[in-house]
């Protein structure tokens, strides 16, 4: 009997410990499988993270096309090099022909620029524009040309700060520019005027991303301030002061490429020059204006 005793007890404990161990077993199984769903979710939620911090700074702490991004990160330097392709319209009044008298063709410029971004919020950068066009006269009025042709020289310093959603970047420097107007309305023996100088210039720009593909608002104003000679025929005009207001206002999108960022623009681009010769009506008798579409394209590395 006390075999029998000794034999039916070591099944039944052999028998709970084979029950526990197979509820262990799911339970670990159980446990397991709430661990992968965890998981999964937490990588998702980084992921939709990383995709709404792209548009003002990408994964390996390059600063995207809208450069005052300077988040907690964002501390590594990178060389960028950008081209702007500017399709701009030129506003001009000629005094005798009256307003609207030319055509309204786009002339084509091309803007290159070379930058450093140090890492700390500050940088520097180069930029030159160069454009080149012509305005025909439209009947009824006699037909002349006006053409029109610029080199744009800047070189300047950048801060950039980030303040909540928005990236700022302040920049100032000096810039270089030539301004060369060939027409008959100025004159039939000599129908070139060119003005050329140099002075201060700074601008603002501000960046907001939106989205989770990388996407941001981009906007910026500029201000120069040129002193310069003005020379028409054998006439030579020192001290001569142009003032120049631009600006743009668009979208931009951002990618990680690895080793370098890609940085997108489209934005609306307007200029106004004034200088009181030009605007003169024995000369062009008009300030002029730009306005159109711009877009650029840009690697940081």
């Amino acid at each position: 009997m006390k075999v029998i005793r000794r034999v039916t007890a070591f099944l039944a404990t052999l028998t709970a410990i084979t029950l526990t161990g197979q509820a262990t077993v799911q339970a670990e199984d159980l446990s397991y499988s709430d661990l992968v769903t965890r998981i999964t979710a937490l990588e998702s939620d980084l992921q939709k993270t990383s995709a709404v911090q792209l548009a003002s700074c990408t994964g390996d702490a390059n600063c995207g096309f809208a450069t005052s991004c300077r988040p907690s990160g964002c501390d590594s330097s990178a060389w960028y090099f950008g081209y702007e392709l500017t399709a701009l319209q030129p506003y001009v009044s000629d005094a005798a022909l009256g307003a609207g008298s030319f055509d309204d063709d786009f002339g084509f410029g091309h803007r290159l620029t070379l930058g450093y971004d140090g890492g700390s919020g500050m940088g520097a950068r180069l930029r030159y524009w160069f454009y080149n066009t012509g305005l025909a006269t439209v009947p009824p009025a006699a037909q002349n040309s006006l053409g029109i042709d610029m080199d744009v020289i800047d070189l300047e310093l950048n801060l950039t700060e980030q303040l909540r959603n928005f990236n700022f970047m302040i920049s100032g420097g000096v810039r270089y520019a030539r301004l060369g107007l060939n027409s008959t309305l100025i004159s039939t023996a000599f129908p070139r005027l060119v003005f050329e100088g140099g002075g201060p210039t700074a601008a603002l720009e501000a960046t907001r991303a939106f989205g989770d593909r990388g996407l941001y608002l981009i906007g910026n104003v500029r201000g120069s301030l040129l002193f310069g000679d003005l020379v028409y025929e054998a006439n030579k005009w020192a001290g001569e002061t142009t003032v120049v207001f631009e600006n743009q206002f668009g979208v931009g999108m951002t990618r990680n490429l690895g080793r370098a960022t890609l940085n997108l623009r489209t934005v609306w681009e307007t200029q106004v020059w004034l200088n009181d010769t030009l605007s003169d009506s024995h000369y062009l008798g008009s300030n002029l204006g730009f306005g159109g579409p711009t877009s650029s394209i840009e690697l940081r590395f």
